[in-house]
């Protein structure tokens, strides 16, 4: 971005697992964005009280009382929500690989952890982060993924030829992983080798939740097509077991499991 501000203000709080070298990073909070030369752990910057007192609100498709969203695009809500409820993130690298969530934050814990996670420094990474308190506010950010077209997160994606797209849905009981998308090859890997981790992960092409529609955000890379998981929230808690309190807690929660995870996912890309 051309216009460079710091913000001394915002916690960061670590997106990766491990050491990696510098990336080029893109940061927002509302309708202000940074790019910047910074170590992969500072990605993630944003006020953890933002996020206290968490519940899972990962429940688009899944419901008729949820299906329409209160807005109908990323312009809609812009307009309305005040900058300090969502920030966009992203990292760019060399790869045409992007590994993205547009529910982040608080609108479906623990993806945009995941998603970073996996992305490393190898491949591209986007989050569309909800930062609403009490979190049950950010289910209003939720932009269904044929109508998400947040600028940036637009840009990255059809700049991909292959894309790794992370949802959460609400499930209490099963440690499910729904893979869907339109690309039949990447799903096929990522359910092999999730399935080599110990996961549950189902092929899924025909539910509402299936990511098969072309104008799916999934689906809008320069091949036309995505691999879209949507994980469980029982699973999202194994992964994290501190999951509905903040970034950090969450980070700071990781257990073997999310190690696991996360090695299938960058497994399934590579």
């Amino acid at each position: 971005m051309k216009n460079q501000q710091s913000f001394s203000h915002l916690i960061s709080s670590s997106f990766t697992m491990g050491m990696f070298a510098l990336g080029i990073i893109g940061f927002s909070v509302g309708c202000r964005e940074v790019q910047t030369n910074q170590p992969v752990e500072t990605t993630e910057q944003y006020e953890e009280a933002m996020e206290v007192n968490c519940a899972d609100h990962a429940t688009h498709g899944k419901s008729p009382a949820i299906l329409a969203d209160t807005y109908a695009n990323f312009a809609a809500l812009a307009a309305t929500e005040a900058s300090s409820a969502y920030s966009k993130q992203w990292r760019t690298t060399s790869s045409t690989t992007i590994i993205c969530t547009p529910h982040g934050g608080g609108i479906e814990a623990g993806t945009t952890e995941i998603c970073d996670s996996v992305a490393g420094n190898d491949y591209d990474f986007y989050s569309f982060t909800g930062l609403k308190t009490p979190n049950s506010g950010n289910a209003t950010l939720h932009i269904t993924s044929v109508n998400f077209d947040e600028p940036k997160g637009d840009e990255l994606i059809k700049a991909a030829s292959k894309a790794l797209v992370l949802h959460g849905k609400a499930d209490n009981n099963n440690e499910i992983v729904y893979v869907g998308g339109r690309d039949a090859a990447l799903r096929t890997k990522v359910k092999s080798e999730l399935e080599a981790e110990g996961f549950t992960a189902i092929i899924d092409t025909t539910s509402s939740i299936s990511g098969q529609a072309k104008a799916n955000f999934t689906n809008r890379t320069t091949s036309e097509k995505g691999c879209q998981l949507e994980i469980t929230t029982k699973l999202r808690q194994k992964l994290m077991s501190n999951l509905f309190n903040g970034p950090t807690n969450r980070m700071n929660s990781r257990t073997i499991h999310f190690t696991k995870f996360v090695r299938a996912l960058r497994k399934a890309v590579q």
